[in-house]
């Protein structure tokens, strides 16, 4: 029996998804690549307050907040989260969001719930999750137990990018890494055009990807392979085409959702999934 679906901010309060402000802002300095020290010279604050915030030993104000997320390069949908977290108002933008996206909540509810052994992610294009159904969120304890022990848990409000450049992420436990990354690199690098705010944590996902797999990474990208991501588990091996959709909701600026699915890519990585999740309930008869 697997647990119910985790779901995020576009479906529960952000003030659910962490514990204080401070877990957020430490991810959007470590997304950055800075020391306490970095940040605090940036913002001109001292690097004693720096560490009092990011241990929840002491409130942000709303400007500390917007300075320490611009200067890092913090998405929106971080920035905003904090800000609820430390009891503040966010940006009206997120009011215009939550009415663009209500109509749809509904639909992510029951999509979250439905049973799969196919994992499923949602986040958004600020590459914030959502949430995961069941077997997304069995498969990332999985994947991301050191990281999960060592940042919090792996819920809605995590920064997916840093999930994936930190030395305890996502390339972790990656057997074909340098592909990954490499194809990874080259669509966000494509993104980047159009939400430039991604930039400073696209570049240090590429200087985490470098020193693990080296300068020559991009000749590791094949634009006529699919993507996959294949990892060495405790299960043993699994192997996953990710397939990814995008929802546009109609609010100018706001981020849009994103689902994408895990597809085995394999009878083995299946069997193990089916194993551990059980099968689907097959569909009721009209």
């Amino acid at each position: 029996m697997h647990n119910p679906p985790t779901v995020g901010p576009l479906l529960q309060d952000p003030v659910l998804t962490a514990a204080h402000a401070g877990e957020l802002l430490r991810v959007a300095r470590h997304g950055r690549g800075w020391s306490q020290l970095d940040l605090a010279l940036e913002i001109a604050v001292s690097q004693r307050h720096v560490s009092f915030v990011e241990a929840g030993r002491s409130r942000p104000s709303r400007e500390l907040i917007l300075a320490w997320t611009a200067a890092t390069g913090a998405p929106a949908s971080l920035r905003d989260a904090a800000l609820r977290l430390a009891g503040l108002a966010p940006d009206p933008r997120i009011a215009r969001q939550a009415e663009a996206v209500a109509w749809f909540d509904e639909p992510l509810k029951r999509l979250l719930a439905t049973e799969s052994t196919m994992p499923l992610v949602l986040f958004d294009d600020d590459w914030i999750l959502s949430g995961f159904n069941a077997a997304g969120e069995w498969l990332s304890a999985m994947l991301l137990d050191e990281y999960g022990r060592k940042h919090g848990a792996c819920a809605a409000g995590l920064d997916m990018l840093h999930a994936v450049s930190d030395d305890d992420g996502l390339l972790r436990l990656a057997l074909n890494g340098a592909e990954a990354a490499a194809s990874l690199l080259e669509q966000l690098r494509q993104e980047t055009w159009l939400r430039p705010s991604l930039a400073g944590r696209v570049d240090a996902l590429r200087q985490a990807a470098v020193r693990r797999y080296g300068r020559e990474l991009d000749r590791h990208f094949d634009p006529a392979a699919p993507r996959r991501f294949v990892f060495g588990t405790p299960l043993g091996r699994l192997a996953f085409y990710p397939m990814q959709g995008r929802h546009a909701p109609t609010a100018d600026d706001t981020p849009a959702i994103r689902m994408e699915q895990w597809v085995p890519a394999d009878e083995a990585t299946a069997a193990v999934m089916r194993q551990n999740l059980g099968e689907p309930a097959s569909a009721a008869e009209p």
